[in-house]
């Protein structure tokens, strides 16, 4: 499990103004910035996105657990909960 956190961390530019920036760590290292030339909203909804996506993708490995272990059962559609693990199984994988 890791530990993510995101901090707005702001360049100073050459005019003395804020250039806003969010750096993501995780276990308390940096991994990553925000692109300062995007809108600062933009740019925290990327940095909580990046950190919250280690939960997303141990919520979708546990949902797959979860659709594997209790049998095959029709989901509607045509699609069955097997299916659906395996399509959720590849879009974990692919990340």
């Amino acid at each position: 499990m890791h530990n993510m956190a995101y901090e707005y961390e702001p360049y100073l530019g050459q005019d003395d103004k804020d250039i806003p920036c969010f750096r993501i760590y995780s276990d308390c290292e940096p991994i990553a910035e925000t692109n300062e030339n995007q809108p600062i909203e933009v740019q925290e909804k990327a940095a909580r996105l990046l950190v919250a996506s280690y939960d997303l993708v141990e919520g979708l490995r546990q949902a797959v657990y979860a659709l594997k272990s209790h049998g095959s059962f029709e989901l509607g559609a045509g699609d069955t909960s097997h299916a659906l693990a395996d399509k959720l199984n590849r879009l974990i994988l692919s990340v």
